[in-house]
């Protein structure tokens, strides 16, 4: 299956928002906010995607600016060339929620190092949602690098009944899903260390079939320890929170943090013998 024909692009039109409405946090996207797509053009913008954010453009604290979206609706423009290629998996602190693309850590690591980079960062989401995309891209995208930053095991991902996939994350789901929110929190944390157990080894196992090198973080600090004592060798240190809320969305890390966690990925790649 070659690349394009996997990840087909489906028209951009108000009735796509269920295509990429998860790639933001709890599913906060509005028709509206489909902006400059003109003509046949293979990619879109998105403008403000929360009420935070339109609020700090209306205050004056940031200026105005758009999220950029490539043809196979994800965050970014992606370049298949001679470089170097490495992916970057994960929820919204991957994805840069609140944050400009350049002061994101995805493309500070693949500027720095004149790595070709793809943004693979889908907010809210789970781990097996970033494990099943993540399967998905080997399938299709020879990478020589693969960061992973993890969210909390407690995360789920969930198929409605219509086959929507919704990002289960309690206290913010919609009320559609609160029943089902509550069961997921009364499981034991047994249960959880168990599944992210073996998401883990799936990444560890996949990278390595494939000849990929890996390296996986987490922001969740019992997640960060977990992957230390079993695979200590590709552990990075958590995502650091630096600066707490001063993403443009009010709930994320600001543009510090993510250039610190940057900072860490580059030089754990430059001090690898295989770099």
């Amino acid at each position: 299956m070659d690349r394009d024909n996997f990840f087909k692009l489906k028209p951009i039109s108000p009735s796509c928002t269920r295509i990429v409405k998860d790639l933001v946090p709890y599913g906060k996207f509005y028709p509206r906010d489909f902006i400059d797509k003109i003509g046949d053009s293979d990619h879109f913008y998105i403008d403000y995607l929360c009420d935070a954010e339109r609020d700090n453009i209306s205050s004056g604290k940031y200026s105005n600016w758009k999220y950029y979206f490539n043809q196979y609706n994800f965050r970014d423009e992606w370049h298949f060339d001679r470089r170097k290629k490495i992916g970057f998996f994960g929820c919204s602190f991957t994805f840069g929620e609140g944050i400009d693309s350049k002061d994101t850590f995805v493309q500070i690591v693949g500027n720095e190092l004149n790595y070709s980079s793809f943004n693979f960062g889908i907010g809210g989401a789970s781990q097996e949602r970033i494990l099943r995309t993540y399967m998905a891209a080997l399938r299709v995208i020879d990478f020589d690098i693969v960061v992973v930053t993890l969210p909390t095991p407690i995360r789920q991902m969930y198929v409605s009944d219509d086959g929507e996939i919704v990002n289960l994350i309690p206290m913010h789901n919609e009320d559609a899903y609160t029943k089902v929110g509550k069961e997921l929190t009364r499981l034991t944390d047994t249960y959880y260390y168990n599944k992210e157990l073996t998401n883990i080894n799936t990444f560890k196992m996949l990278a390595d079939l494939k000849g990929i090198k890996i390296l996986i973080g987490s922001w969740d600090h019992p997640t960060v320890e977990l992957v230390k004592q079993t695979m200590p060798s590709i552990a990075l240190d958590p995502f650091p929170n630096i600066d707490k809320h001063e993403a443009r969305d009010n709930q994320h890390p600001g543009p510090i943090s993510q250039k610190t966690y940057a900072r860490q990925i580059m030089e754990v790649l430059r001090g690898k013998t295989w770099i």
